[in-house]
């Protein structure tokens, strides 16, 4: 399995839902969120068919994270996806720090998306 290539993130926790677009090159991963966070970080395939990813995620000043906490500079993501579950679609869970539970889906798109792991805007509409 290839895991170079480009993916949508979907994550859900507490605060809400937001969603990223990932690139992986070279085993490296850059990124951004809908909400101006930035990734990077390696992703490497284990000897036991996982793939396992340690990422740093850049958060925007005052954004609070999905899983309720923050608003903090960095957070350090380490995460190990069974190969057959990596970037198939399939729902998935994962146990934050803090002891909620956050929601993801990780899927392969199309590489045409891939500029936009270095960046994207969405326009949320105000509430009325």
């Amino acid at each position: 399995m290839q895991i170079d290539g480009t993916y949508a993130l979907l994550y859900c926790g507490v605060t809400g839902p937001g969603f990223a677009i990932l690139a992986i090159d070279g085993g490296q991963i850059r990124g951004t969120d809908c909400f101006g966070g930035k990734y990077a970080g390696g992703a490497r395939r284990a000897a036991n068919c996982n793939i396992d990813l340690d990422v740093q995620l850049k958060v925007p000043p005052g954004l609070c994270l999905v899983d309720g906490t923050g608003p903090e500079a960095f957070r350090h993501i380490k995460l190990t996806i069974p190969e057959s579950m990596f970037g198939n679609g399939v729902p998935q869970m994962l146990l934050a720090d803090n002891n909620t539970v956050i929601s993801y889906v990780l899927s392969r798109i199309d590489d045409r998306f891939s500029p936009s792991a270095d960046g994207f805007t969405v326009d949320f509409p105000t509430r009325r």
